[in-house]
């Protein structure tokens, strides 16, 4: 079962309660098992952009960068750290109007592309980035039926 631990204030179009529905959705469709911890930063444009440029070398801000965290020994029983997803909410919430969806909608998207990442899956290739974006969008659904 993935856990989101929030290590920023969230942003109030993401209900504290919808971390959980993403949570159990992304478990059940994806059939993990333990628990797996993801930590979640909410940032602002500038830090994300100097994220992007440290971390990715593109020099402008994106939407959602993943880091996971590799090679960690974890006692049995004990929760497994993922890694750490970052989110820039501004970016966000403009992707949101140019789709015309809501903010809401498109902060969960995010949070489940940065745990697919977490988990492994990437879109470097049309095969990958079909698999992955087709992932994304049934565990999506799954969000708001949970």
């Amino acid at each position: 079962m993935i856990q989101f631990e929030l290590l920023t204030r969230r942003p109030l179009a993401l209900p504290e309660r919808d971390l959980e529905k993403i949570a159990v959705a992304l478990s059940k469709k994806l059939g993990l098992k333990g628990v797996l911890s993801v930590s979640v930063s909410f940032v602002s444009e500038t830090a994300m952009k100097r994220l992007n440029r440290d971390h990715m070398g593109k020099n402008r801000p994106t939407d959602v960068l993943a880091f996971p965290m590799e090679h960690l020994f974890v006692p049995p029983k004990e929760a497994r750290p993922l890694g750490d997803i970052v989110v820039c909410a501004k970016y966000a919430e403009r992707e949101a109007k140019r789709r015309l969806i809501s903010t809401h909608e498109e902060l969960v998207r995010l949070l489940i592309h940065g745990t697919l990442h977490l988990l492994g899956y990437d879109h470097d290739t049309d095969f990958k980035e079909t698999r992955m974006f087709g992932l994304q969008e049934q565990v999506l659904g799954l969000v708001y039926n949970v």
